[in-house]
């Protein structure tokens, strides 16, 4: 996950790396992302402080926020930290205590700048519930295969609508180069074989 790799201008130079270096040229990625403006909003909106003074949201019963501080500078678009618990996905919870998970904001105009440093354009940029209601019809049949909904009036509860809300849909699209035809090691795992696990035919 990209918000997951956004701590640092490297680590977001190494994911983009990682996607070019096997698309070919025209090749297409999509990625979902958190989106960071929904985020901040829902922030500054409706948070509260814990004991330990973090701005701590917790109105969905699924899902929880944590900010050491709501301020986030222009110039410093990487390492913008804040912590998240999403139930059965991100991070635990025990006996009514949360267990977060870091993450990173994604500050979307250093995402298409680094983007197109390696040639990526992005061609869909949508919030995950604006991507649901643009294709939803186009896809339908796909739809009731995946969420398999219990009657034709079924709606999904607002607390989940919540969750997609958290979401951004990106495609991205290679407009140069050709796949590499090796990968590339770190020094250190040079002498792995390309293949490290290998399934045995049934």
């Amino acid at each position: 996950m990209a918000n997951l790799l956004f701590s640092s201008e490297q680590a977001v130079e190494n994911m983009f790396e990682n996607i070019t270096c096997r698309l070919t040229n025209q090749g297409i990625v999509l990625m979902t992302i958190t989106d960071a403006n929904v985020l901040v909003k829902k922030m500054r909106e409706f948070t509260v402080k814990d004991y330990e003074g973090n701005y701590v949201y917790s109105k969905n019963q699924y899902f929880s926020l944590k900010f050491q501080n709501l301020q986030f500078p222009k110039n410093k678009p990487f390492g913008q930290q804040y912590y998240f618990y999403l139930e059965d996905s991100v991070g635990i919870k025990e006996d009514n205590q949360i267990k977060y998970v870091p993450e990173y904001l994604i500050e979307l105009q250093a995402f298409e700048q680094k983007a197109k440093e390696y040639n990526l354009e992005i061609i869909e940029n949508l919030n995950f519930i604006d991507f649901f209601e643009k294709y939803k019809q186009k896809h339908s049949n796909l739809l009731k295969i995946m969420v398999k909904p219990p009657s034709d009036d079924w709606k999904m509860p607002l607390d989940q609508w919540e969750i997609a809300h958290l979401y951004r849909v990106l495609v991205l699209r290679h407009l140069k180069g050709q796949a590499q035809s090796e990968i590339r090691r770190h020094p250190h795992l040079t002498e792995l074989p390309d293949t490290v696990l290998e399934l045995e035919n049934e």
